[in-house]
C-alpha cells in the first residue's frame, strides 16, 4: 500500500521493507501507469555520491534507461545524521540488488511493478564505509548547504552518466506498448 503520510504526485524515496528472510532498502516510485509500463524494460544504473561537510549528505541516484525514451532520473538525497537514513544505506551496502516498487499516479495508487537494480561490489564497500565513517563525524546543522552541494555535482554527472548507458550495447526485448 501506498503510505499515508507521501503525497499523491510524481516522486521518489527510499523506504525500508521486511521480508520473512530479511530487511532491505527499496525505493518507492509514484509515476504514472503509462510511464512506468514505458520503462518496464529499460536498463537500471546507479550512482552513489557521499559529502562530509558541511553536513554529512548522500546522494543516491538511479537511472531508468532505454535508448527510444528520454532517461528517468530518480534521485534521492539522504541526510546521513539521520539513524534510519543510516540503516537503510546499511542494508543497501548488504544486498547485491534492491527493488524499485512502482505505484500508479492513476487511483487506486496500487504497486504495478518491481523492478531490481544492481549495486556493484565495490559500490557496496564504499557504501560500507560511509556508514562507518558518518559515525566519526561531529554533529553538523546545514543541510541544506549540503544538498546545494550534492545538486551541483548530480547536475555534472548527468551527462558522464549518459555518455556510459549510450556506449553499452542494449539488449532489446521485446515491447509491447
Amino acid at each position: 500500500m501506498w503510505p499515508q503520510n507521501k503525497p499523491i504526485q510524481e516522486i521518489v524515496f527510499p523506504q525500508l521493507i521486511d521480508t520473512a528472510q530479511e530487511s532491505m532498502t527499496a525505493l518507492w516510485l509514484m509515476l504514472p501507469k503509462q510511464e512506468i509500463k514505458n520503462y518496464a524494460l529499460s536498463t537500471r544504473y546507479n550512482q552513489f555520491i557521499f559529502i562530509t561537510s558541511p553536513h554529512p549528505m548522500l546522494l543516491w541516484v538511479t537511472v531508468l534507461y532505454d535508448r527510444q525514451l528520454a532517461p528517468k532520473w530518480l534521485p534521492c538525497y539522504l541526510d546521513m545524521q539521520n539513524p534510519q537514513n543510516l540503516k537503510m544505506l546499511g542494508f543497501l551496502a548488504e544486498n547485491e540488488h534492491y527493488p524499485l516498487i512502482f505505484f500508479t499516479l492513476e487511483a487506486p495508487h496500487s504497486c504495478t511493478n518491481v523492478l531490481s537494480s544492481r549495486i556493484e561490489p565495490t559500490q557496496r564497500q564504499i557504501l560500507k564505509t560511509w556508514v562507518q565513517q558518518t559515525h566519526s563525524l561531529p554533529p553538523a546543522s546545514q543541510p541544506q548547504v549540503s544538498k546545494q552541494l550534492l545538486k551541483q555535482q548530480y547536475k555534472q554527472m548527468q551527462s558522464r552518466i549518459l555518455q556510459h548507458l549510450e556506449s553499452k550495447p542494449q539488449v532489446v526485448l521485446s515491447r509491447s506498448i
